[in-house]
């Protein structure tokens, strides 16, 4: 079950979970987690010192959230299902304001939705690892 504390759950010895995910919790468990603007110190130095960009890139970012439709996807088949609402509604309001702004130059859309894509990639394993192991689903960011 996802709601165990971590004294209860040890995904380590978690069938079920791909070693992908061991990896990342691992190294969530050791570092703990970013923070959605600006990480800990130990974090960015245990990210630094990973040996190669992919192993960074495996610990920092979920693949399938860099497509913002398609993290909000994952994240109800991962059972994130109020962190898809929140993303969901977040997108919503965003182009709420778009459309009561003045037009905006084309590149200013594209800059803001791919910065929501890489935010929401890098918030996914941390959800993810926060629901598994630490047994927290909640309605933050």
């Amino acid at each position: 079950t996802y709601f165990m504390s971590n004294e209860q759950y040890d995904f380590r010895a978690d069938a079920g979970l791909s070693e992908k995910w061991k990896i990342r919790f691992d190294f969530l468990d050791k570092h703990g987690v970013p923070g959605l603007l600006k990480s800990g110190k130990e974090y960015t130095q245990a990210l630094q010192a990973l040996p190669s960009f992919r192993d960074k890139m495996n610990v920092m970012y979920s693949f399938f959230g860099i497509f913002a439709l398609v993290g909000i996807i994952y994240l109800c088949v991962l059972g994130l299902w109020r962190k898809a609402a929140l993303w969901f509604g977040i997108g919503v309001l965003i182009n709420i304001i778009f459309m009561i702004l003045p037009p905006l130059p084309q590149g200013v859309n594209i800059g803001i939705s791919v910065g929501i894509g890489i935010m929401l990639a890098m918030r996914i394993n941390v959800y993810y690892y926060q629901k598994r192991v630490k047994g927290i689903e909640d309605w933050s960011l």
